[in-house]
């Protein structure tokens, strides 16, 4: 047994109709005694019955008739597409196989049900359990081969109508014989086979045996529930014959489907059936549709000079996107563009949109509108709203600057900065727009800080004017640039021949019993660079900690990560990397050594200095403040009690490894009862 291809289908009727809002399409393909052959398909059967052809005077008891619809009412939200087959009583073979065509994106997931409806046998008894007889495969790639050679058809017995030349042209070769007729000489019959029909889609299996040719279903209905909306399509119904019985139906298919350069569905324009369109039946595909916009519809401040894109689900033709069929209204000109990667339409305004506006966008659809490249239209016009911001008028100017206009000292390695009013863009900050005269360096910015800095490539001469400026080519991110400029002077320090030294430490050198828990510090003779000042230049060999600097009493603290061990010698050292405002490095590494106690701290310091105190008193506090003065020298142990500011937010001590006033406030607000811990 060989498996045959014949067309059967001889006319498409398609209607579409709305109810209570639902839209339903319907259409039906039949060949009855009497129907002419239409122009158009590869091939077409003729109603074959065994005493002759019907369209020769055959009885004509063998029509085929194929019915569909489409409709997204029976289940609400999505498309149900229904098929069914009718035929006539002559022949004794049913289907095989009955094969839709999708698009090429379709996949399993866009099918939310299968339901055979119902099916008749060979000799129209009804069949039962048809979920397990009739099944429906996933989306995947097939090849359909139709071989009508006369090497493939085997005659029956002499009154058998059909013959090899009426074959010819059903081989799939549209050049043998002109489209839709049979061939009718021994020239048309072709001299090739099978011809290979590949294909993307869905196939429902009938139940049978090939190889006996006992294909039990003739005639069937059935469902498939589809997220997907309409689209036109091929679709192919198989079935077989024998050398002792005749064959009947097998194919169905439009002569565009061996056009290997067709697209995935029919370039349709129209849901109404008529020319080139006959032969083919809605299918589950992509209609073009709007997914998304830039703005969003309903989006608020908006910039005016912000492009307007539309993402489509489905490939547009890039020629139906223009200017008319993308607008935002009259009088607002523009460019579009489309970028099909991915799927995204641009509308670019010429002009910046008018500043608190309510724009409105709208997409055409119908037949004057965009359209996909199977030439269906989007459904409906796309259309949505926005408001673009208030335009801002306002030019920025510069509300701060550093160093300050008139400002001397200036330390010869320091940057520049400029605050402004408001956020600038910073394209428009360049080596000509932010500038200090005579010199060369870098611009950046900080949005969050409105700040722009300039960073000289070389450090400034010493005791030098400079003139800073910033132009009117800044602007905001309106575009609105400063109405004037604006310049200021500084000068830089002095030569300065002074080199800073190390004026004390705390703890001094060769002090013992430091606590472990207390920072490491240093107090310098003058003021110091603070970018010298780091965990590179001040160290305790053998620990890792953080280092900070006081300018305002130019000390610097190295505190420890961890708790330092009892009872252990540290050295430290400041190395002749430090250097002060003038440049002026230290001339010598300070080293110096302390031990630290060989018993833990107390767990915080308690405010009592005097020997036999059970709680602080006004003579702690005096004597906090005699040491805060430097009247009196203090002692590890003065530290270690006395060191009890600032307080924390549990209102507990944290110390800062120094005597201070804060100290005696503190000391002095626990003695009178204000605070305890």
């Amino acid at each position: 047994m060989k498996t045959m291809t014949l067309i059967i289908c001889t006319m498409l009727l398609v209607t579409s109709y709305s109810l209570a809002g639902a839209v339903v399409y319907t259409g039906a393909m039949e060949n009855r005694t009497g129907l002419p052959f239409i122009a158009g398909f590869t091939g077409q059967s003729r109603a074959w019955t065994t005493g002759g052809n019907a369209n020769a005077g055959g009885n004509g008891t063998d029509g085929l008739r194929l019915e569909w619809q489409a409709d997204n009412e029976t289940t609400p939200g999505s498309w149900t597409y229904t098929y069914r087959v009718l035929r006539g009583t002559a022949r004794n073979h049913g289907f095989a196989y009955f094969d839709i065509e999708t698009a090429s994106d379709f996949t399993a997931a866009d099918v939310l049900s299968f339901q055979p409806v119902s099916a008749t046998d060979i000799s129209g008894a009804p069949l039962g359990n048809l979920t397990t007889i009739i099944s429906l495969s996933n989306p995947v790639n097939f090849t359909a081969v139709h071989d009508y050679s006369n090497a493939a058809v085997t005659e029956a017995n002499v009154t058998t109508a059909l013959n090899n030349t009426e074959l010819s042209h059903y081989s799939g070769d549209p050049g043998i014989a002109p489209a839709g007729q049979p061939g009718l000489l021994a020239s048309d019959t072709p001299t090739a086979g099978p011809i290979a029909h590949p294909f993307f889609g869905l196939r429902v299996t009938f139940p049978g045996i090939l190889a006996v040719s006992t294909f039990n279903v003739k005639a069937w209905e059935f469902r498939l529930v589809s997220k997907r909306a309409p689209m036109w399509g091929s679709f192919f119904g198989w079935g077989g014959q024998t050398s002792t019985t005749p064959f009947w139906y097998t194919n169905f298919h439009n002569n565009n489907i061996d056009n290997p350069s067709r697209l995935s569905l029919a370039p349709a324009t129209s849901l109404t059936g008529a020319p080139p369109y006959q032969g083919w039946i809605l299918v589950p595909g992509p209609l073009p549709t709007v997914l998304s916009t830039t703005p969003a519809g309903g989006a608020a401040n908006v910039p005016g000079t912000e492009p307007v894109t539309a993402v489509f689900g489905g490939d547009i033709d890039p020629v139906t996107i223009t200017p008319v069929t993308f607008n935002l209204g009259v009088g607002r000109n523009g460019t579009v563009s489309y970028d099909p990667a991915t799927k995204t339409a641009t509308f670019t305004p010429t002009l910046p949109l008018p500043g608190n506006a309510a724009i409105t966008a709208t997409i055409l659809g119908g037949a004057a509108g965009v359209k996909d490249l199977a030439g269906n239209a989007l459904a409906a016009n796309k259309v949505w709203s926005f408001t673009t911001a208030l335009v801002d008028t306002v030019a920025p100017t510069v509300v701060a600057t550093i160093p300050s206009d008139g400002s001397i000292f200036v330390p010869v390695t320091a940057a520049l900065t400029a605050t402004f009013s408001e956020e600038i863009d910073p394209a428009t900050l360049t080596a000509t727009s932010f500038t200090i005269a005579g010199i060369t360096g870098t611009t950046s910015y900080n949005a969050a800080t409105r700040t722009a800095t300039f960073t000289p490539s070389a450090p400034l001469a010493n005791n030098t004017v400079y003139t800073a400026t910033l132009t009117t080519g800044v602007k905001d991110v309106a575009g609105n640039a400063m109405s004037v400029a604006k310049s200021w002077n500084f000068t830089t320090i002095p030569v300065e021949t002074i080199l800073p030294a190390v004026a004390a430490t705390v703890p001094n050198d060769a002090t013992f019993d430091v606590t472990v828990t207390r920072p490491i510090t240093a107090t310098f003779s003058e003021a110091m660079d603070p970018a010298t000042i780091n965990t590179a230049n001040f160290s305790i060999a053998g620990v890792t900690g953080t280092v900070s600097y006081d300018a305002a009493t130019n000390t610097a603290a190295l505190t420890p990560d961890a708790t330092l061990a009892l009872a252990t010698n540290y050295v430290a050292t400041i190395a002749t990397a430090v250097k002060d405002l003038a440049g002026n490095a230290l001339p010598k590494p300070k080293v110096w050594s302390f031990t630290t106690s060989p018993t833990p701290p107390a767990a915080l310091p308690d405010g009592i200095l005097i020997t036999g105190e059970t709680q602080a008193t006004i003579q702690d506090a005096v004597k906090v403040l005699r040491l805060a003065l430097n009247l009196d020298q203090a002692t590890q142990n003065d530290l270690n009690h006395g060191d009890v500011a600032p307080l924390g937010p549990d209102g507990k001590p944290q110390p800062d490894g120094k005597i201070n006033i804060g100290d005696v406030v503190v000391i002095l607000r626990k003695a009178v009862g204000l605070v305890s811990w």
